[in-house]
């Protein structure tokens, strides 16, 4: 600054003497201090060379120091904040393409969170400080990460005879087929998405494989599940048995099965049926054809009903055409005496409830209309 020629100068801070020094012929002084923190109240005196001292000016060391450049945490393309640390009470700017995404102040504690738009990844983000004098901080800049994992890939239907799993998953994605957690193949899928995967063998009927994809962030999908189907459709002979592969899919058939109109049941591993079944706590009976039989059967010495619409295995009374039978607990005809509650019945040898007049055993005995025996 400017005083008495010769005089000397004094820069004083809380009635410290900080600086001294003196102003040349032309009144200038140049006085070296330590720095001073912003805020903070200079006194700058002079004195000439007679002794006598001038009165004091006051002078507020300005802020001009920058703030420095923000912490900032990873950013990803699920994120809907930018947060970190920088200069308590500034103001935090996060700008892309040089336009304003989100705007925040910094806490006491030098913390801030910025909301912001979801950013795709790759978006390069720049962060800024202002501090309240207006000084701005160089910019913090960092890229948003990718961390969504691709979809499941799209797996088309498999064999047993291919040697190669394809589909379609994201652009570029690494695609893992795996068997049991181990890899047995990998391939890239195409700039479309599609992929073809090449195994050293085919996957046998009924093998559970899973194919995944991993992007060029490391991000991996969920696993997509597929089971080998038959290359053959409909009924297939394997050995002495029969199994019946869906003409869409190609899986094997459990379950009933309507087959040319006639029923069919396969077993849980798609093996057909034949023989007594028990199902849902019923019985039916499949012939050595596997088709279920309705109406009278015939097994071992033993005549059953099988209801003529469900196949249903009947048990107790039952009219066939205009006569009763009498069907025991395992569904089979009785013949002779039937005691039925208090009332006792007469069933010839053909099953047949006898009403009317009948010799039995050289006695007479009388049904009435009910086949009801009145004594």
């Amino acid at each position: 600054g400017q005083a008495e020629a010769g005089s000397k100068v004094e820069i004083l801070v809380n009635g410290s003497v900080v600086g001294t020094g003196h102003a040349d012929d032309s009144r200038e002084f140049i006085v070296s201090i330590p720095v001073q923190k912003a805020g903070t109240e200079l006194f700058i005196r002079s004195t000439d060379l007679a002794g006598n001292v001038g009165e004091a000016l006051s002078v507020v060391v300005r802020d001009v120091t920058s703030p420095e450049k923000p912490i900032v945490r990873e950013v990803s393309n699920k994120d809907s904040v930018v947060s970190g640390e920088a200069e308590a009470g500034a103001k935090i700017e996060v700008l892309s393409n040089g336009g304003v995404l989100g705007t925040a102040t910094a806490g006491a504690d030098g913390k801030f969170v910025v909301t912001i738009m979801v950013q795709a990844a790759g978006t390069e983000l720049e962060v800024t400080a202002t501090d309240s004098q207006g000084n701005k901080s160089l910019a913090t800049k960092m890229v948003v990460k990718d961390r969504i994992a691709p979809k499941a890939p799209v797996v088309n239907q498999v064999t047993d005879e291919e040697f190669v799993i394809k589909g379609t998953a994201e652009p570029g994605s690494l695609i893992s087929v795996k068997y049991h957690g181990s890899v047995l193949g990998t391939g890239t899928a195409g700039k479309d998405g599609g992929f073809a995967v090449e195994i050293p063998v085919p996957g046998s009927l009924g093998t559970e494989f899973t194919v995944s994809a991993k992007d060029e962030s490391g991000n991996e999908s969920e696993e997509t599940k597929y089971i080998v189907v038959s290359s053959k459709k409909g009924w297939v002979k394997k050995g002495i048995y029969w199994y019946y592969y869906d003409l869409k899919t190609g899986l094997p058939v459990t379950g009933w099965l309507l087959y040319s109109k006639k029923w069919y049941y396969l077993g849980e591993n798609g093996l057909m049926k034949t023989g007594w079944l028990l199902d849902k706590n019923r019985w039916y009976y499949l012939d050595g054809s596997g088709v279920m039989k309705t109406g009278w059967l015939k097994s071992g010495s033993k005549w059953y009903y099988l209801d003529g619409n469900s196949g249903v295995m009947r048990t107790g009374w039952l009219k066939s055409g205009y006569s009763w039978y009498y069907l025991d607990r395992s569904g089979a005809m009785k013949t002779g005496w039937l005691k039925d509650g208090s009332a006792w019945y007469y069933l010839d040898s053909g099953g047949v409830m006898k009403t009317g007049w009948v010799t039995i055993a050289g006695k007479r005995y009388y049904f009435n209309t009910k086949g009801v025996w009145v004594k």
